[in-house]
């Protein structure tokens, strides 16, 4: 008994951080769907209000990046011409579930 109290004490761990990798805190790191971020989509989507979508995008648009897409920046350039876009039956065909697993939604 002696040893083991010497090894674990009294058989209480310190309480770990819990972080917020997985689940949004308050006091934890960024998240992009974050308890502001859902208000002001809620809010966008209710009102249908462009002020309020705006208010949305701005806030998500202006953090700190935090996946990939953050770092992505569209370069607008001249339209393509519609003589050139494959026609919709076309791209229908590769609308199945194995194709989008593999990636051929191209």
């Amino acid at each position: 008994i002696d040893r083991h109290a010497a090894a674990f004490g009294n058989g209480r761990a310190p309480a770990l951080d819990a972080g917020a990798y997985y689940r949004y805190r308050r006091d934890g790191e960024y998240h992009a769907f974050n308890p502001e971020v859902w208000r002001n989509l809620h809010k966008a989507v209710e009102s249908g209000d462009y002020a309020d979508y705006r208010q949305y995008a701005d806030i998500v648009q202006s953090r700190n990046p935090i996946a990939l897409r953050d770092l992505l920046e569209f370069v607008p350039t001249d339209p393509i011409p519609l003589e050139e876009v494959e026609p919709i039956d076309k791209i229908a065909t590769r609308f199945v579930t194995a194709a989008m697993s593999l990636g051929a939604l191209s």
